[in-house]
């Protein structure tokens, strides 16, 4: 990361409104951005490709922008920026037209022999999508398959958390700058990110999140995956533009399916209507990235033999993945509520049943 060469780059990313398109178009016309930072007004004009709020704001930002404190602040938080002419930049994404031309990240860059996979869904998603996701991710790791998404809330980060959780890394590709921890809540699962991974975006650090930037990183997460995955969804719903891109760049999706009335199922069976892979554990995917199955490869993993009572089974065999209330429960099993209570907070306790609303249990996968 060599402030001489790259100094004229970063500037340009800080122009407002620069996204990847806009600066292919003025790489169209110029070598390098230093020739941009250094014509006058007549130069720009002249060229064709610039609106006159553009040439305002080239013009004004020599002023604005202090290049060189915008690079000092940057490594002061450790972020890193590359660029599309720098031997770091990913060469998985060199091939594509609308790649970024620079990225800026913490943490590290995808190895170029990396197997990875993007995983995505929807941010209001069930306790069973949520299950799916840690799942498949946990035991992708397992495979050395490492996880791409974008750190929103419900999905993906449960997509983050479970790659984490098979010892894997996983990488977050944000809509905002990547100082900036959005949502909040997930800050936990961004430092661990940039502990076992790195979290990646195009838009410039102080970036805030704004609702248009979204589409335009979910190309960067297909552009970086070997496959996508998508692991509950809207009919109509944001996560399915990762599908639209990475059905562009060649790359094969697969979609957790899910029982027809339900809302978050609607867009993964619409993809599988559509064509896309069935997906309903890790071993799924492996051949779409390269990975051949094979039980002897897989890190070993000590197997928990889970001895239930008889009530214990009982109360067990009545769970599965949709969550459900303890009268529900004692409904079905005929168990006494405060005797179920027991085993349930027993099960939850094993690690074998989870609460994920108050008095609602559901089986853990």
């Amino acid at each position: 990361m060599n402030y001489q060469e790259n100094k004229y780059w970063l500037w340009l990313s800080y122009l407002p409104y620069m996204w990847y398109d806009k600066a292919n178009k003025y790489m169209s016309v110029f070598n390098n951005p230093e020739e941009i930072y250094k014509s006058d007004e007549e130069t720009l004009k002249k060229t064709g490709i610039f609106t006159e709020e553009e040439i305002y704001n080239i013009l004004s930002s020599k002023k604005i922008i202090n290049i060189e404190e915008k690079w000092n602040e940057m490594n002061k938080k450790g972020i890193k920026f590359v660029t599309i002419h720098d031997g770091e930049y990913p060469d998985r994404l060199r091939i594509y037209d609308d790649k970024p031309l620079w990225l800026f990240y913490k943490g590290h860059l995808p190895e170029s022999d990396e197997k990875l996979v993007g995983m995505v869904g929807a941010r209001n998603c069930s306790q069973y999508g949520k299950s799916m996701a840690e799942d498949i991710a946990g035991k992708l790791a397992l495979y050395s398959v490492n996880v791409v998404s974008g750190m929103a809330r419900g999905i993906d980060v449960a997509c983050h958390r479970g790659a984490l959780n098979g010892k894997g890394k996983t990488y977050a590709i944000l809509g905002c700058g990547v100082d900036i921890c959005y949502p909040r809540e997930n800050i936990n699962a961004y430092m661990d990110i940039i502990s076992n991974g790195g979290v990646i975006s195009e838009y410039p650090p102080g970036c805030q999140p704004i609702s248009w930037q979204f589409p335009y990183r979910n190309r960067i997460i297909s552009m970086f995956s070997d496959a996508v995955a998508v692991i509950e969804a809207k009919k109509k719903s944001g996560t399915l533009i990762t599908t639209d891109y990475a059905l562009k760049y060649g790359k094969e999706i697969f979609a957790v399916p899910g029982r027809v009335s339900d809302i978050l199922s609607e867009g993964c069976n619409e993809l599988i209507k559509s064509g896309a892979y069935i997906l309903t554990e890790a071993e799924d995917m492996l051949f779409a990235t390269g990975v051949y199955f094979d039980d002897k490869k897989k890190k070993k993993r000590k197997n928990k033999k889970i001895l239930l009572e008889k009530e214990n089974e009982v109360v067990y065999s009545c769970l599965d993945l949709l969550p459900q209330s303890i009268n529900e429960i004692v409904e079905k099993t005929g168990i006494e509520s405060s005797e179920v209570y027991r085993i349930l907070m027993n099960l939850v306790l094993d690690g074998i049943v989870v609460e994920p609303a108050r008095n609602h249990y559901a089986r853990k996968i």
